[in-house]
């Protein structure tokens, strides 16, 4: 069987001329995304990440949400951006069997 290639005629129009230039981000499509997702996308345990990420951002939440984990040797002693990725990977994976339950809805799906 041999294939024949179609050929499409299409005829000069000009809205089909500006069509091909236009993109989403002219429309205001991702600003409507964004807003879409950050409002009407609620998870049930946004709050406990919420939760989870303030505590973090303090110091004695820090060291009850990590323990040990999270002291160094320099200063500031407790602080979880200064530990390292590979560090910060290990206690998150761990929260997963955290005693904590809540600390363990935050990390599970």
């Amino acid at each position: 069987m041999m294939l024949i290639p179609m050929i499409i005629i299409v005829k000069k129009d000009d809205s089909f001329i500006n069509f091909l230039p236009t993109s989403a981000s002219m429309n205001g499509t991702p600003q409507h995304m964004a807003w879409m997702i950050s409002n009407r996308l609620q998870h049930p345990r946004l709050n406990l990440c919420k939760l989870a990420l303030w505590l973090l951002s303090t110091t004695i939440g820090t060291f009850i949400l990590c323990g040990k984990a999270s002291l160094s040797t320099q200063f500031p002693y407790l602080k979880f951006s200064n530990i390292s990725p590979k560090k910060r990977e290990e206690i998150v994976k761990s929260w997963a069997t955290s005693c904590f339950k809540l600390l363990r809805f935050s990390i599970l799906p």
